[in-house]
């Protein structure tokens, strides 16, 4: 769930990140924009490491790692750390989702995609690799 939520959970919080780390609303919205940014980065490296690793060390590896950096995010003691955390939280999260349709074009018959992209979809969080 924190993949996809990952982005939006930040933004009732950037009030109280602005009183924090005393900065203004533009600088306090700034690790959204670097999460979303890296959310989009991400699939860069992503999917050439799913060709040269397979798709499931990517699945395994990219979303703990993601965790922690979220986690480190949420302690973070100063605002450059709490941006920089944020960005590579993104960039860890993005490939498992990026491979996801690749995989299940890989692993399903046609006839089957469409109930297993609706699946993967629906449960990101609750999954790490595509159903089927």
């Amino acid at each position: 769930m924190a993949r996809t939520i990952g982005s939006s959970m930040y933004t009732p919080a950037y009030p109280q990140i602005m009183e924090r780390f005393n900065v203004g609303t533009t600088v306090a919205l700034l690790p959204l924009s670097l999460y979303v940014l890296a959310l989009g980065l991400g699939p860069i490296l992503g999917a050439p490491l799913s060709e040269t690793y397979g798709r499931r060390a990517v699945y395994l590896i990219t979303p703990p790692l993601g965790i922690l950096f979220t986690l480190g995010a949420g302690f973070a003691p100063n605002f450059a750390a709490l941006a920089i955390l944020r960005f590579l939280a993104g960039m860890f999260f993005s490939p498992s989702l990026a491979i996801g349709a690749g995989t299940i074009a890989d692993t399903c018959i046609p006839s089957e995609r469409a109930l297993a992209t609706t699946l993967y979809i629906l449960s990101l969080g609750l999954h790490t690799e595509p159903p089927c």
